[in-house]
């Protein structure tokens, strides 16, 4: 049985991807900021991915064969205002600072697990083309 950690598996594409291993008969661990979701694995205990060391004992206990980095800091202009600064900082600790976390503890653990993470198309920003793709320069426009 392959065993998937699902890092964000309460938003949209989590919850897809969850109902979808689940049905190939998956072992799962699905993590929100809020909540920790398992089925066959015994794994309870909240997970900052902002700490290595929480990241570290999690991928050391489950050695998972597949993980779907889907978190991401995302302000909406519908919540309230957030200056830059926080704004960076957060995206920041989300984006690049805990996928380091992930893949230090890969390289460290369990390196044959295959890593999925999930980039916003606004990394293209305002592309010069209609479609994007693996030779499309970056061109950000936010922080997100």
């Amino acid at each position: 049985m392959k065993t998937a950690l699902i890092i964000g598996s309460s938003g949209q594409d989590g919850t897809i991807i969850y109902d979808y291993l689940l049905k190939k008969n998956y072992a799962l661990i699905g993590i929100d900021i809020h909540q920790v979701k398992s089925t066959d694995i015994n794994w309870e205990k909240h997970v900052d991915i902002k700490r290595y060391e929480d990241v570290h004992s999690l991928i050391k206990m489950t050695k998972p064969d597949e993980i779907y980095f889907l978190a991401a800091y995302h302000h909406s202009s519908e919540d309230a205002p957030v200056g830059n600064f926080e704004l960076f900082k957060k995206s920041y600790e989300i984006h690049v600072s805990a996928l380091i976390n992930l893949l230090e503890a890969i390289r460290e653990i369990s390196p044959s697990t295959h890593l999925f993470y999930a980039a916003s198309s606004l990394l293209f920003g305002e592309s010069s083309g209609e479609l994007q793709d693996e030779n499309t320069p970056f061109n950000p426009d936010t922080v997100y």
